[in-house]
């Protein structure tokens, strides 16, 4: 087979017309990513990677990809690597991120393509610096992809069958988790949450209350945003409400003045926000406290997943691994 020397690749095309670029997940076109992977080039056995992503996170709803290009995490420099035996092959497809299968064929659609046929290639050195990384790592295609949202997902697959061992990160997308922002102070009731990531089927975002009246009566209040200015909450000893409210959830208090509400959690629900505070009464329905409010914007996972073997890139089969992407950038 024949070598080609990625680093000479673009002055190959300086007499083509001018051509655009889009990073896919877009949010990370000028920002790094929270996390980085060794799939599939820091790896030193043969495999095969599908990255599979949502087609929202493509910002451009049509385009003919003719270049593949990854960067690496910042602050990690990666020696160069000679010899790379490798294949890439596109699809859009119907199978969501939060659905895909073991099975390598069974993600990919009808359009799948091999556009950068089995070749060998030497792989550039990833610098350390900037924050982010360039796009230095970059693969002309030898056809164009022709890709459009409107026709599903998009997927990337990576088959290398043979690769020098040795680091090479990969700027990637992974678990993020949740953030809170508090108002106010407790007035006679605590309140913290737990949780709060869509990484599985199961996931909660917990609030947990406690320091309230035995026995008492807790209720939930639930709201998207904060009052411009708090207002007085009846029959309190000047306990104050936040925020405003689109749904309540009671619950009784323990003997020790504890509950917890357990907020179901879906993948789809990573970066949505959701504001909320406490207010529970005694026993006798006669005093009321309240917790401070908070605004937790749900953790979880960018709507991409990838499909692996790392030991085998013919075999037909791999894991699942659900909401890690690599940042890889576009040219059409």
């Amino acid at each position: 087979m024949r070598y080609h020397n990625l680093l000479a690749l673009p002055f190959l095309f300086a007499g083509l017309q001018a051509q655009q670029t889009t990073v896919v997940p877009s949010r990370y076109a000028t920002t790094e990513a929270n996390s980085y992977t060794a799939y599939p080039f820091g790896l030193g056995t043969q495999h095969k990677v599908q990255y599979l992503y949502d087609k929202r996170l493509v910002g451009v709803a049509g385009l003919a990809v003719q270049k593949i290009a990854l960067r690496g995490q910042g602050g990690l420099a990666a020696a160069a690597k000679t010899g790379v035996d490798l294949e890439i092959a596109m699809s859009s497809t119907s199978t969501s991120p939060w659905s895909a299968s073991g099975t390598f064929a069974s993600n990919v659609g009808a359009d799948y393509k091999i556009v950068f046929t089995r070749k060998l290639v030497n792989l550039p050195a990833q610098p350390s610096t900037p924050t982010p990384a360039p796009f230095v790592t970059q693969f002309p295609l030898d056809q164009p992809f022709p890709y459009a949202t409107a026709l599903g997902n998009l997927l990337i697959e990576y088959t290398t069958y043979a690769i020098p061992a040795g680091s090479y990160s990969h700027d990637t997308s992974f678990t993020q988790a949740a953030v809170n922002v508090v108002t106010g102070t407790a007035c006679g009731l605590a309140m913290a949450t737990t949780g709060g990531a869509a990484t599985t089927a199961t996931s909660t975002l917990n609030y947990n209350l406690t320091t309230g009246p035995a026995s008492g009566t807790g209720v939930l209040l639930l709201g998207t945003q904060l009052l411009p200015a708090p207002i007085p909450l009846p029959f309190s000893q000047g306990c104050l409400v936040h925020q405003d409210v689109l749904l309540l959830m009671q619950k009784p208090l323990s003997a020790t003045g504890t509950a917890t509400f357990n907020i179901p959690l879906h993948y789809e629900n990573f970066g949505l926000t959701l504001q909320a505070q406490a207010v529970a009464a005694d026993a006798s329905l006669t005093a009321l406290v309240a917790s401070p409010s908070i605004r937790t914007t749900i953790g979880g996972y960018d709507p991409h997943t990838r499909i692996y073997n790392l030991t085998n890139a013919t075999s037909p089969t791999g894991s699942v691994q659900i909401g890690v992407g690599i940042v890889t950038e576009l040219t059409y």
